[in-house]
């Protein structure tokens, strides 16, 4: 069993921070993915299940600004079927590139 089979179990929240002192308490509402301290956000990941909780007790502490859950899950990440249009668009460009040449050649 890998760490990736239960990737849709957890759900990123984005912290902002008024300041980064308290920056160690996240830990106990999840794992803290990544801190920035220049632009004073965290990175945390929880349960999806306890998310809307976690979130609303993330909100009610002093250090907290804002708190968004990331729109990373509602993104599709398969990309194969755009990587072929992409393909069939660049190829069909060519093609009409090497037509335009036959035709200002002749």
């Amino acid at each position: 069993m890998s760490i990736y089979d239960n990737q849709q179990t957890r759900q990123e929240l984005i912290v902002w921070m008024y300041s980064n002192k308290k920056v160690k308490q996240l830990q106990k509402y999840g794992f803290v993915y990544y801190i920035s301290k220049k632009m004073k956000y965290a990175v945390l990941y929880t349960d999806i299940h306890e998310a809307e909780q976690v979130q609303r007790n993330l909100e009610k502490l002093h250090f907290v600004r804002e708190v968004e859950v990331s729109p990373r899950q509602s993104m599709t990440t398969d990309y194969t079927g755009t990587f072929d249009a992409y393909v069939e668009k660049v190829k069909a460009a060519k093609n009409a590139n090497a037509e335009q040449n036959e035709v200002e050649m002749h």
